[in-house]
């Protein structure tokens, strides 16, 4: 997945960011001129895009430990997270890390900044966190509800990333806001499901409410979720199925954007789509 155009997220004005993960670059469709932008390309591979409450840009990317960086002495090395997946690490990461920043998409050179990594204990402003829209995961219904020891704090300091090892891997986020619910997709039994968001974010009440769902979902203005899996298939708030959308291209993230927030836009290995849906 990790060479596909993916990562897709919008902000309060409708514009839609997403990442070129092989060619390391960040785009911008701009809600105001109804075109794509090149945004940016730090030397990091983007791997998902969000925002914060006052419209900042929030990266996650693959950060390598630089050989001779000496950290008290010894040779750079990232951290072990606790929710190492064994299904997706197997492979062979090399050691790598998922780290976030971000920009201000106004001037991105010129305020380009690491987010700070924070003790989950520590959190005190809260308004919603980003967790992984989907895991390969052989304990996925423990890795779904799992609440990390440590988050991303984003430069208005009350939006966070969750650190988990999924953010590496997943096509985008999802964010969790307290007494709203959030869905997440297990990718290798194919099957959608829904926790509650409690307080600082942490997810409960885990259930399937779907067979079926790979990579992303998003929720319309009138509260029906879109799943993919090969096609979009839209459900009602009582999850019947009320239509499919076909792409001529496999759809691999998905979230709604425009000015009036009803336009869909889709992310496949090499196109951007946008479906109005009202």
């Amino acid at each position: 997945m990790r060479s596909e155009t993916l990562g897709l997220s919008s902000d309060s004005k409708g514009n839609v960011y997403f990442c070129e993960t092989k060619k390391r670059r960040i785009y911008k469709w701009s809600a105001e001129t109804n075109a794509v932008t090149f945004l940016a390309d730090f030397p990091f591979q983007p791997f998902a895009t969000a925002t914060d409450s006052e419209d900042n840009l929030l990266v996650v990317a693959r950060y390598d430990p630089q050989p001779g960086y000496m950290v008290n002495g010894e040779q750079e090395r990232v951290k072990i997270l606790p929710d190492d997946n064994e299904a997706y690490s197997s492979w062979g990461n090399s050691g790598w890390a998922s780290y976030a920043y971000s920009i201000d998409p106004n001037d991105p050179d010129n305020t380009f900044k690491v987010m700070p990594r924070i003790a989950t204990t520590d959190i005190k402003d809260f308004s919603k966190t980003y967790y992984p829209s989907g895991r390969w995961h052989y304990t996925f219904d423990d890795a779904a509800v799992y609440y990390p020891d440590s988050a991303f704090v984003a430069p208005d300091g009350i939006t966070y990333i969750q650190e988990v090892y999924d953010i590496g891997r997943t096509a985008d986020l999802n964010a969790a806001v307290p007494g709203e619910s959030i869905y997440a997709l297990d990718e290798i039994n194919m099957r959608t499901l829904k926790m509650d968001v409690g307080e600082k974010g942490k997810l409960t009440d885990l259930r399937e409410v779907l067979p079926r769902g790979q990579y992303s979902t998003a929720v319309d203005n009138d509260g029906n979720l879109y799943v993919l899996d090969g096609q979009i298939f839209v459900y009602n708030k009582n999850m019947i199925e009320i239509k499919r959308i076909n792409l001529t291209e496999r759809p691999l993230s998905i979230t709604f954007g425009g000015k009036d927030g009803n336009t869909l836009f889709i992310t496949t290995a090499n196109s951007l789509f946008g479906v109005r849906v009202k």
